[in-house]
């Protein structure tokens, strides 16, 4: 029997954060203007890069985050550090995982910064959900939502 394999999500686009219906946790700044992410994915890789605009200031955007879609960890030697990161997605190919460790030293013992975040769209393609996991060894485990809005 053949299985037919599944295309996966194509979270390509611009989104606007959705501040009402999202649930952010105690790290994430409260910003008060207008935040658009913006996905660009290929078979190969997915980055993000996110402007920040306010009414009357000169808009901010973030160095994109890339990561590779074949499921390996990347590794990166820092001066602080290593970072760990995989993308992953689920077995229906409709939620990727996107998984970051940051391992640094902290009163000269080696602690992991954990940062997990699953991809998925609702029903309609029209609005990207982010469910956010977090371990911190200062602050501890926090759970956050991220809705955006396809723009």
């Amino acid at each position: 029997m053949a299985i037919k394999a599944q295309t996966p999500t194509n979270f390509s686009g611009k989104w606007q954060y959705d501040k009402a219906n999202s649930t952010a946790d105690k790290l994430e700044p409260d910003f008060d203007g207008t935040i658009i992410m913006e996905v660009i994915q290929n078979a190969a890789t997915i980055s993000f890069t996110e402007t920040y605009k306010r009414a009357g200031t000169k808009d901010w955007k973030t160095a994109a985050d890339i990561y590779k879609l074949d499921g390996k960890e990347q590794i990166t030697e820092t001066e602080i550090g290593t970072s760990k990161k995989t993308a992953k997605w689920s077995a229906d190919k409709k939620v990727l995982t996107i998984t970051n460790i940051e391992t640094q030293t902290l009163d000269g013992v080696l602690r992991d910064f954990i940062v997990k975040d699953s991809y998925k769209l609702d029903d309609n393609g029209k609005m990207l959900i982010i469910e956010r996991y977090r371990k911190n060894p200062v602050t501890g485990e926090t759970n956050a939502k991220k809705v955006y809005i396809k723009k």
